[in-house]
């Protein structure tokens, strides 16, 4: 019973934690600045798109992460 009640208590807590967005925004923001911490070779790639900001995006991945 008492493993019932704290699985249902947790599930509540989840739930309650996704339906706000700002939260959501900050754990995605949070998640960003941390790969391009541990990755620095993905930050050439943001910043290629952002200076190449076209409709169509068909990018090879591997040779822009070696340039």
């Amino acid at each position: 019973m008492k493993n019932i009640l704290i699985k249902q208590v947790a599930e509540d807590k989840v739930k309650d934690l996704l339906r706000d967005g700002k939260i959501l925004l900050k754990f995605a923001s949070l998640s960003i600045i941390e790969s391009l911490r541990e990755n620095p070779e993905l930050c050439n790639f943001v910043l290629y798109d952002i200076s190449n900001n076209t409709t169509s995006h068909t990018y090879n991945y591997p040779s822009l992460m070696s340039s």
